[in-house]
């Protein structure tokens, strides 16, 4: 499980700051190091840590996002095939999901199942 890491350290050459940085350490703090500088260094990897979890997120509900519209866009041409218009076949996959109670994307997934 990821977590937020301070590396306490006696070295401050570049190979190891690179090595620290692909290994996911959020704060880098190097000997001699005062107890004063320990919080805010622990609070600042937690901050890191926080807001780039937070971004991962937004990452995968905006790919989740893309591939759905796909989905929708390609089940949309099949039906524009069929002689519907790009909005009536919108429409269509709307009202199909409200149906039979599934998502929009679950409906184009059918769409595109069944054309093949």
């Amino acid at each position: 499980m990821p977590r937020p890491i301070v590396l306490l350290t006696t070295r401050a050459d570049h190979a190891t700051i690179e090595k620290a940085r692909l290994a996911g350490i959020a704060n880098y703090v190097v000997e001699p190091f005062r107890e004063d500088q320990l919080f805010p260094a622990v609070d600042l990897a937690i901050h890191h840590f926080v807001e780039i979890a937070h971004l991962r997120q937004e990452v995968a509900k905006l790919k989740e996002t893309l591939e759905s519209r796909k989905f929708i866009e390609k089940a949309k041409g099949v039906l524009m095939q069929q002689g519907l218009s790009e909005q009536e076949a919108y429409r269509k996959i709307q009202r199909m999901a409200m149906n039979k109670r599934k998502t929009l994307t679950e409906v184009a997934q059918a769409i595109l199942l069944t054309q093949e």
